[in-house]
């Protein structure tokens, strides 16, 4: 599901629907990478990796800051919603158990 996402968001913007499969993986290595590295959420080191990563791949810095922040954006919206979605179902079940 991550990865998939990554995908769209790849293909989502012009400057990066070019690259292929492979390239998409290393980004989103480089990206997982940032987010484990120890600072609060990811921020900073997230959006450098995967900036200097796209950079690598060919494009400019003023290309691949923006969607450094926007997959960044999606990616923490995504697991907000997720953890929404958890946090109704254990209210549900804990309701249910009593």
């Amino acid at each position: 599901m991550y990865y998939g996402g990554t995908l769209c968001l790849f293909k989502a913007f012009t400057q990066t629907s070019i690259f292929g499969l492979d390239v998409i993986l290393v980004i989103f290595t480089m990206g997982s990478l940032g987010m484990i590295l120890p600072s609060p959420g990811g921020v900073g080191t997230f959006h450098t990796f995967v900036t200097e990563g796209l950079i690598i791949f060919g494009m400019t810095h003023i290309q691949a800051a923006p969607f450094a922040a926007v997959a960044h954006g999606i990616q923490s919206i995504g697991i907000l919603i997720l953890w929404v979605f958890s946090w109704i179902a254990f209210i549900a079940f804990k309701k249910k158990g009593n």
